[in-house]
């Protein structure tokens, strides 16, 4: 996936959060259509949620991306 190449930065610190967990608290936000701030606390802070967002969303495929997700979805 392209998208998530493009976050791998080996010469990081360890992530305290999963790119999986951040991913599916994107794919709640789409989904219930809540803001930002309204995040459920499962998730984390929404500002590092939004980094991500905002990181992927300028990638050639997120959108794609999104829509084979939810079109996929619809089909089941």
């Amino acid at each position: 996936m392209a998208i998530y190449k493009k976050t791998l930065n080996f010469n990081e610190r360890k992530r305290k959060h999963d790119l999986r967990t951040i991913w599916n608290a994107i794919m709640y936000l789409v989904k219930t259509g809540c803001q930002w701030r309204m995040l459920s606390g499962d998730f984390p802070k929404w500002q590092l949620v939004y980094y991500y967002y905002s990181k992927w969303a300028n990638a050639e495929d997120f959108d794609l991306l999104l829509f084979q997700k939810f079109t996929r979805r619809s089909k089941d």
